[in-house]
């Protein structure tokens, strides 16, 4: 009875989504392409009611369909409903048995089309010939993960034989064929003496021996078209799983996925399995900003994902984790080489850069900034360009070059500003302030820290707009104002309500400079103090220093006389930007 309910509601199910996309006057393949599907076989069966849609599948079709009154959604949890209605003690799963492939991973996540593609391609297999699926993809894009799991979602349809071979094709040598077959034949039960030495002789045995059999065999790693097609069966009741980098397009018949990154919410799922979902809702934001920096790629993501695990307790803003966001950014750029993804490059020299200025490796920091520039202007990429030129220019100022700065920054702002990028363009003469601070050109700054106060106002940028106050209180100490250098009370004011101690930790810092400047060296000694200690709590190791180091110099000086030093100069103090968006998130990483 529990079976027949679901099978009704599956075919409700199934019945609404036809309606829905005959309604949006979409074909299969229309609404296939549209989906990002490369077959539309899959959706058969959804509209069918032989299966039911994956999640990540159902929220793209509500999208396509404008389908806000969630009436796809309401019928699909119905089904689930009734799934775990008809779970009960008596239907208890078969006994396990063992299989040969490598376990499983636990928090597998991203590639729901992927696989309902594969299954679908089973399911409708016809003719006499085996079933071949070939699995390519860069490096770290998920291949052996996603064939591992379908072979064990696929184990019991194959109760006579389950074979796994590493061909280790990325090593040199590869496996030879002759020893993979070898393993084969051990595994489909032919005894040691009973296998031939030579290789066509050992291919053929093989044939004989699965031909009839319900046979899986999953073959990692492939190094190319040579190695694999000794090893491949004949009978209509194999299938073969092969993964490789190379897209082994010489396969005859065979179906072929190629995989790039995981879609972002997918991404975000892989992620949160494994840093923890609690994290992950907390700073949404920052966990996005995490995978598309891993390039959406899944073994990146574990990377990231595992070494954040081991701080249960950090944050996962890479803002203060710059080590992290280095490692992030180089082999983000490394696999966007490799896919030849320009645009991914871009933004991974962009991250790097951003990370390496932060470590105060400046040089190196200008150079992966100038790279991305060369490319974004290549590509005729004007958002990417006003990235670029922007982080350019802060390293430039970092560099003690602000004169070079000058130029960059304007173009961002004039790039941003034409893009209605209000945030960005903001940010852009706040920094352009700063260059004008190096150069000495103090009334213009602080104009500049005054329009991007109110544009950040404007757009209810609240911490940037406290970081732009306390820049602003520097700006008005370097004209010698320093009873007008209210900016950083009202900066902390601001970080203090919203728990910012990075921002804390800046203002009291401005507080001590002011402090220092309007002869008060005990009043800021204390506001360095805690700027110190906040900085390290926030894991920034260079403005604590330089906190100690006016600490210090306060000490030694015994009177704020030899201490006067308001920071003139000094553009590169508290240079890093807010990062928050007008909604509360933010969607880039904006230094």
């Amino acid at each position: 009875m529990g079976e027949s309910h679901e099978r009704e509601r599956l075919e409700v199910f199934g019945a609404t989504l036809r309606r829905r996309r005959l309604e949006a006057g979409l074909s299969l393949r229309a609404l296939a392409r549209q989906l990002g599907l490369s077959g539309h076989s899959g959706l058969v069966d959804y509209e069918s009611g032989r299966r039911l849609l994956p999640a990540d599948l159902l929220s793209a079709c509500e999208e396509v369909f404008g389908d806000t009154a969630g009436e796809l959604r309401r019928l699909w949890q119905a089904v689930h409903v009734r799934r775990a209605q008809s779970v009960t003690p008596e239907h208890s799963a078969p006994p396990a048995r063992a299989v040969p492939f490598p376990a499983d991973l636990a928090d597998f996540a991203g590639r729901d089309w992927e696989l309902a593609e594969l299954e679908s391609l089973l399911d409708h297999r016809s003719g006499q010939a085996p079933s071949l699926i070939v699995i390519s993809g860069p490096p770290g894009a998920g291949k052996t993960s996603i064939a591992v799991h379908l072979a064990h979602r696929l184990a019991g349809r194959y109760p006579d034989a389950l074979l796994y071979v590493d061909l280790r094709g990325t090593a040199r040598p590869p496996l030879d064929p002759v020893a993979a077959l070898g393993r084969l034949l051990h595994g489909s039960g032919v005894r040691a003496a009973a296998i031939p030495a030579e290789r066509d002789d050992r291919s053929a045995l093989l044939r004989a021996e699965l031909y009839s059999r319900r046979a899986l065999l999953l073959l990692d790693d492939a190094a190319d078209e040579d190695q694999v097609r000794p090893l491949l069966p004949a009978g209509a009741r194999n299938t073969v799983v092969i993964t490789s980098r190379s897209p082994l397009a010489g396969l005859e018949s065979a179906h072929h996925l190629s995989l790039t990154g995981l879609r972002s919410p997918a991404a975000v799922e892989l992620f949160a399995a494994i840093v923890g979902a609690a994290r992950v809702l907390a700073e949404p934001a920052a966990a996005a900003e995490i995978v598309r920096h891993c390039g959406l790629l899944p073994l990146a993501i574990r990377i990231a994902a595992a070494r954040l695990a081991q701080w249960p307790a950090a944050s996962l803003d890479l803002r203060y984790q710059w080590e992290s966001m280095r490692e992030l950014g180089e082999h983000g750029l490394t696999l966007a080489r490799e896919l030849g993804d320009t645009q991914q490059e871009i933004f991974a020299l962009n991250c790097l850069g951003l990370a390496l200025r932060e470590l105060g490796r400046f040089a190196e920091a200008a150079g992966c900034s100038e790279r991305a520039l060369t490319l974004a202007m290549a590509n005729g990429d004007e958002m990417e360009q006003a990235t670029s030129h922007y982080r350019l220019g802060a390293t430039l100022i970092a560099l003690d070059r602000a004169a070079e700065a000058v130029p960059h920054l304007e173009t961002a702002i004039h790039l941003n500003g034409k893009h209605h990028q209000h945030w960005d363009e903001a940010s852009s003469i706040n920094r352009l302030a700063l260059a004008l601070r190096a150069l000495g050109r103090y009334p213009e700054a602080v104009a500049g820290h005054e329009q991007a106060i109110a544009i950040f106002e404007s757009i209810g940028a609240v911490r940037s707009t406290g970081l732009a106050r306390t820049r602003l209180g520097f700006a008005l100490s370097d004209t010698g104002r320093h009873t007008d250098a209210a900016g950083h009370h009202l900066a902390l004011a601001h970080f203090r309500d919203g728990h910012d101690e990075w921002g804390q930790a800046l203002a009291r810092y401005g507080l001590g400079i002011t402090a220092t400047a309007l002869g008060k060296p005990t009043e800021a000694a204390e506001h360095l103090r805690l700027s110190a200690l906040l900085f390290k709590n926030q894991n920034d190791p260079l403005r604590q220093a330089r906190a100690i180091e006016l600490v210090a110099t306060l000490h030694d000086a015994g009177s704020d006389r030899d201490a006067q030093t308001p920071n003139r100069g000094g553009a590169r103090e508290g240079e890093r930007d807010g990062f928050d968006r007008p909604d509360g998130t933010d969607g880039e990483f904006r230094g």
